[in-house]
């Protein structure tokens, strides 16, 4: 009984597992980008920006923008999410708008301003923002919309390469067929070679007829 012949596709499975790990480092890399930059600036938004002697708490992100740096971030962190549930098309979609999210967080820093914010402290009202103190969270935040806008652009640019949910499924199917194959030609080598396959594994001390063969210390 004549072997299975062997099967040339076998020979491309290594390439395909490169591109599957360039893909998952490319994803890895942009979801983390989004996730890092998106809750942090969410994060940083609520901190003090400026603070002043007399007032605790200070002035946060969103007082000085009126909550905007907050809807930002929270805007791309959800985007973030929603991306990671969506197909290839709606990824890039969403990657667009989330480097716009990540450019008007970086603008917003830059032009967050206290110039007609009025400070109180219980009924006296604090005279003079230039006696406020900038805060380096102000820039922590610059940095997060910069993250945010990288890893947009990575989704919008990569995410087209990245394997689909079918193509994973299909993939997987297509192993387990190749594993079973594997086993059936397992199967018909040893029925060539004499044995019985319902008997479990051979025992070293029986030929292919079944017959026990003779001690080789006799």
């Amino acid at each position: 009984m004549a072997d299975p012949s062997p099967r040339p596709a076998a020979a491309s499975e290594p390439a395909g597992t490169s591109e599957s790990a360039g893909s998952a480092r490319e994803r890895g890399l942009a979801f983390g980008l989004l996730a890092l930059g998106g809750l942090v600036g969410l994060l940083l938004a609520t901190q003090n920006w400026w603070t002043h002697p007399a007032l605790t708490p200070g002035l946060t992100g969103n007082d000085a923008t009126g909550s905007l740096a907050g809807v930002l971030a929270g805007a791309a962190a959800a985007g973030t999410g929603l991306a990671a549930l969506s197909g290839t098309r709606a990824r890039q979609v969403l990657g667009v708008l989330i480097v716009v999210l990540g450019i008007a967080m970086v603008a917003v820093a830059l032009t967050a301003s206290v110039d007609g914010v009025e400070l109180t402290t219980g009924p006296a009202l604090i005279p003079g923002a230039q006696e406020l103190t900038q805060s380096g969270v102000r820039w922590g935040y610059l940095l997060c919309g910069v993250l945010v806008a990288a890893g947009g652009g990575v989704l919008t640019a990569r995410a087209g390469r990245w394997p689909r949910r079918r193509d994973k499924y299909a993939r997987l199917t297509a192993r387990a067929a190749t594993v079973a194959e594997d086993d059936a030609a397992d199967v018909w080598k040893a029925m060539d070679a004499g044995f019985d396959p319902t008997e479990g594994n051979p025992s070293p001390d029986r030929d292919p007829t079944g017959r026990n063969q003779p001690d080789r210390g006799e």
